[in-house]
Formats: C-alpha cells, sequence, structure tokens
C-alpha cells in the first residue's frame, strides 16, 4: 500500500477514475494479505472515505469504512475511532435523506500539528455544530449507590457477527462510595473455549497466548450467567461493542444489562493521556501492562476506581452518569450463529455422554468374559 492518493487543497476531486483507482490499489492490497498472512491499515480506505464525506457520499463513506472493518486481516489499531466514524456517517445521511435538519456546514481548516511549511499539503473537517454530551438524567446519585460492576475483557476470532469469543475473564466487584472501604470483589471467572476460526495471530502476540498449550476449558454459561445476573452494568475497554455483540452469542440472557465503553466513553486526552488504549493507560497510570485477559479485566476493575485528575470523583462515576450503550439489536447472522454454538454445546455433551456409555458397557463385557458369565 505504498501509493496513495493526495487531493490538491481548495479543489479535493472525486471523480469515477480516482475512486476505481483508489479501490483497485485496496483489492491488490486485500489480495496479498490474504496470500502472506499480512495486516493492511486504513490509510486508502479513509482517504477514499474523506473524499466520499468532503462530496456528502455518505452512503459510500460508509460501505468503504465497513469494507475495512470487515476484512479478516484489517489491521485494528484504529477500528474505534473507524466504527464511531461510521455511526456518524450513517446519521448524517439520514439528515440528508429525511432533510429534516440542515447538515452542519462544513469547512476546510489547516491542520495545525504540522510545520507552517507543510500545512498546504494537509486538511481536516470541521463541523460548527454542537455537539451535546452524552449524559444519563434522572438516576440516583452516584454516592447513595452499592454498585456491582462486571469488569470484562476477551479474545475473539474476529468482529463480525460469524466470529466467536475464545476466551474472555470477568471480574466480578462491589462500589459502595459512601464507605470507607469503597469496593470488594465478590468472584471472577476466567474461560476458553475452541472456536471455528482461528485466532489472528496479532491477537495472540497481543494476548501472549500459545494456543497449542494453552488449556482449553468448555466454556461455563451458568457461571457467567450468574455473574451477569448479580451484575448493575458491564464495563469494558477495547471494541466494548464487538466484545458484547459475541458475548451475546454465548450468553443471551444477558443482552439487556447495560454496559458501558471506558474507552469511548472517557475523554482520556482531554485529561492529559497521550492515549485511551489500555495498555498506554497503564503505563501512564504506573501500573505494569497487562497482556492476559484476566489481567486486563482486573486492571479496568481498579481503574475504573482511580480518581480523576484534579478532581475528587472516580472514573465509575463518570460512566454511571452517562447513558449506557444503545439497546442491543439482534441481526440475523447473531441469532443464526447463536443457535450453532448451543447446538454445538448440546452436540458435545451428546458425545461425551454416549463416550462414558459405551466405555461403561464394554468394561461391563469384558467383565463377564472373564468370568466365563457369556
Amino acid at each position: 500500500m505504498e501509493e496513495s492518493i493526495k487531493p490538491k487543497i481548495g479543489q479535493p476531486d472525486l471523480t469515477a477514475n480516482i475512486e476505481r483507482k483508489v479501490c483497485g490499489l485496496i483489492d491488490s492490497a486485500e489480495q496479498k494479505a490474504k496470500q502472506e498472512g499480512q495486516y493492511v491499515d486504513a490509510k486508502l480506505y479513509l482517504q477514499l472515505a474523506d473524499l466520499f464525506h468532503f462530496h456528502k457520499k455518505y452512503q459510500k463513506e460508509v460501505q468503504i469504512l465497513k469494507r475495512f472493518t470487515h476484512f479478516k486481516y484489517a489491521n485494528r489499531d484504529e477500528f474505534v475511532d473507524i466504527l464511531e466514524r461510521i455511526e456518524n456517517a450513517k446519521e448524517l445521511d439520514a439528515l440528508v435523506e429525511k432533510q429534516k435538519e440542515k447538515v452542519a456546514p462544513l469547512a476546510l481548516v489547516p491542520d495545525d500539528d504540522h510545520d507552517a511549511e507543510k500545512k498546504e499539503e494537509f486538511i481536516s473537517i470541521s463541523s460548527e455544530k454542537k455537539v451535546e454530551r452524552r449524559v444519563s438524567t434522572g438516576k440516583e446519585p452516584f454516592e447513595t449507590q452499592s454498585l456491582k460492576v462486571i469488569a470484562l475483557s476477551a479474545v475473539y476470532t474476529g468482529i463480525s457477527d460469524k466470529d466467536e469469543i475464545a476466551e474472555v475473564a470477568m471480574v466480578l466487584f462491589e462500589y459502595t462510595p459512601s464507605r470507607m472501604k469503597k469496593s470488594k470483589i465478590i468472584n471472577t471467572y476466567w474461560g476458553s473455549r475452541k472456536t471455528r476460526n482461528s485466532i489472528p495471530k496479532k491477537t495472540i502476540n497481543q494476548f501472549n497466548l500459545n494456543v497449542h498449550e494453552k488449556e482449553v476449558l468448555a466454556f461455563d454459561k451458568d457461571k457467567a450467567l450468574a455473574m451477569f445476573d448479580q451484575a448493575d452494568l458491564v464495563v469494558s475497554h477495547n471494541d466494548a461493542e464487538i466484545e458484547r455483540k459475541l458475548m451475546a452469542t454465548l450468553v443471551p440472557e444477558m443482552v439487556n444489562i447495560q454496559w458501558y465503553s471506558s474507552e469511548r466513553d472517557i475523554p482520556w486526552r482531554a485529561m492529559g493521556f497521550e492515549s485511551n488504549r489500555l495498555t498506554q493507560l497503564a503505563g501512564q497510570l504506573d501500573e505494569k501492562i497487562p497482556r492476559s485477559c484476566m489481567d486486563r479485566a482486573m486492571f479496568i476493575s481498579r481503574m475504573l476506581q482511580r480518581t480523576e485528575p484534579f478532581s475528587n470523583h472516580v472514573y465509575l462515576e463518570r460512566l454511571y452518569n452517562m447513558q449506557p450503550m444503545k439497546a442491543f439489536e439482534w441481526t440475523d447472522g447473531l441469532k443464526k450463529q447463536t443457535k450453532k454454538i448451543a447446538r454445538g454445546s448440546g452436540y458435545n455433551a451428546i458425545w461425551v455422554a454416549i463416550g462414558v456409555t459405551v466405555i461403561a458397557i464394554t468394561g461391563v463385557t469384558l467383565y463377564l468374559i472373564s468370568q466365563d458369565i457369556i
């Protein structure tokens, strides 16, 4: 993906030829990634999306960004920002189609992050429309609550509805602001499972997994559900929407629980942090970098109880006072995947029962033969 398209400042062209050329470069990059097992970054997809956005072709912007997020070998470093951009583009498209609200005027603004002599090479898009803070009203004061919270981290094979969770860790803790000893861990759970799809190499390295040596346990839905039943809310960090979606295929009963993203709902950069990624946050908070699922879930639980900079409020209070993620929506793909997983678990149980029965019958038969009874 060495070649790129640079629109001229003040006149970002979008012709059928340019669109075909960029799509051709993307096709080549994806084909190479499939053949060599390498990852593709978002650069070309974002360049084309920027052109679509500037020309108010929001449907095409959504399509090209979805193409990237659905690609098996996509580099996941920018996934959260891209998924958020997809939602924003959908909203803009809905406004244009319904013509109920005027789209905020867009202006091309020089990027101040670059040297003055290079400013003409860069453009960014700004909006004059005010963005309201996502705050939930009508809740009881945080200091009067005793909240039971699940901090969750998962490893999964991909982001599509056909993908699966390979490993999950949950830490259920209770936080009571009014007590001197504010929190206690109620329970923890770690489970892993065999998946039909393979785990990407990048994920294996990221979570320090060794799939050949690591113990694989049957996912215990009853234990996981018991923890969800006790919790008032769930908090996960990286790709919280994906983690909730794939957890729902394992435990469909938990879809109505309030779920929050500590990555997206807490303005880390505005508070002075260099990044909102979990490993970088751990470093800036002087904690050991969490690698495994359980390490990450434990770190999230501790992080939520920390006090925000220049404040007496903990991060959990900020999440509590915000709206949770939007209501869960079952797609046809998620429904099929849920049935497939449930059916697979049932078949495994049947085969185990059959195996035990065969062994028992064989043992009895051999004993009877040895005693000359048969």
